[in-house]
């Protein structure tokens, strides 16, 4: 099951705003693992989930070990969700020593297409996730808002097995939608004049994000390797334009633009060049009733 941090995340990909999630959530949140969950909601004030897992990610090969994780969310109004997410567990490093090749486990940047723009790092220790976000819904609009922070411990990773400043990811994205033709929105689109009868439901959606990463302290010369002590810092940041169709509530055509900047310029999927990437991706699906 989904490990509860993250809304965007809890959001089913058949129901996401865009083709991909943002990249703060592809990178720092966690992702599905084996574990027991408590939910449920407290009248129409809360929901809440609480829960421990076997690791941070089955699938993943920096997959932490027992991990902690709840989730909660307020309503103070029909119109607005506040909420917030947190886990904690441990990750263990590979041996390292004579003919053994360890591979690092720490957290990676990925751009929305695909990019690796910061690969992971030697870690060891705790790892760290917390998160806020905020929904504002009434009729046709939505504003949409989520802020994510993983960090890392780097236990005994140093080149000779010193402790190093622990390593930090900070993401956040803003986004907002506006159906057209007038439909509510809601988390399953059913338009209120299907095609042969109106137009079906046509929504527009922006988005801007940010995602970040560096060590905590800054102190020395920077460097873009593994076990640096000070890591070389790594940003990037992108701009969305969206357009859905649903011809029916089955149906749902789906078309997004993506301008993506990379605050290095090494690490850029043409060195040198920081920007402007510009993507093209489309997506159909089909909802079985």
């Amino acid at each position: 099951m989904k490990v509860p941090v993250s809304a965007e995340y809890l959001t089913s990909a058949g129901k996401t705003d865009f083709v991909e999630r943002s990249a703060a959530v592809d990178s720092l949140g966690p992702a599905r693992d084996w574990g027991v969950v408590l939910h449920g909601e407290i009248g129409r004030a809360a929901e809440y989930q609480a829960g421990v897992f076997e690791g941070d990610g089955r699938a993943s090969d920096g997959r932490g070990e027992t991990t902690a994780a709840g989730r909660l969310v307020l309503k103070p109004a029909r119109w607005l969700d506040l909420g917030g997410s947190f886990s904690v567990g441990d990750v263990a490093a590979d041996p390292a020593g004579p003919d053994l090749d360890p591979e690092p486990k720490g957290l990676g940047g990925r751009s929305a297409t695909g990019f690796r723009f910061f690969p992971p790092l030697f870690v060891d220790g705790r790892r760290v996730r917390w998160g806020a976000d905020a929904r504002v819904q009434s009729g046709p609009l939505s504003v949409w808002g989520e802020y994510l922070q993983a960090r890392e411990e780097r236990l005994g990773q140093g080149p000779t097995f010193e402790d190093l400043p622990d390593v930090r990811g900070d993401g956040w994205s803003v986004s907002a939608t506006w159906l057209l033709t007038g439909d509510t929105k809601r988390r399953t689109i059913r338009p209120r004049r299907p095609v042969f009868g109106g137009p079906g439901a046509i929504e527009l959606a922006a988005r801007y994000e940010q995602l970040r990463f560096d060590d905590v302290r800054n102190e020395g010369f920077e460097s873009a390797g593994s076990r640096a002590k000070n890591v070389r810092p790594a940003g990037y940041r992108a701009a969305w334009g969206g357009l859905s169709w649903w011809p029916s509530s089955f149906l749902r055509f789906m078309g997004d633009v993506v301008v993506e900047r990379y605050d290095d310029e090494l690490r850029a999927p043409e060195p040198g060049k920081k920007g402007d990437y510009v993507s093209l991706l489309a997506r159909v699906q089909l909802h079985l009733p």
